[in-house]
């Protein structure tokens, strides 16, 4: 199980968002997605991503094609780098 939530509060944690957002900061883009995408499942991604697209106010992108495991990676680093810090939900 890579999600835990929270009945009484409003705490999700994903395994993930919680790498990605613990390393975007010490590691560039190239390195960070390849970690991910050996790391993780391309169902863990795309979950990860619809849990962030949920809780801020951007318009989810479904991906196609082959390659869509990178672009789904791509797209969460692509949202938390250009998030304010504070809008970033934790």
């Amino acid at each position: 199980m890579d999600t835990v939530k929270c009945r009484n509060c409003n705490i999700v944690i994903n395994e993930v968002l919680s790498f990605v957002q613990n390393k975007i900061d010490v590691m560039n883009n190239v390195s960070l997605a390849l970690i991910c995408r050996q790391s993780f499942e391309e169902d863990e991604i795309f979950k990860a991503k619809c849990l962030l697209f949920e809780s801020l106010p951007h318009r989810l992108i479904k991906r196609k094609g082959e390659d869509r495991k990178q672009k789904n990676i791509d797209d969460i680093i692509g949202v938390l780098r250009g998030t304010e810090p504070d809008d970033i939900p934790v």
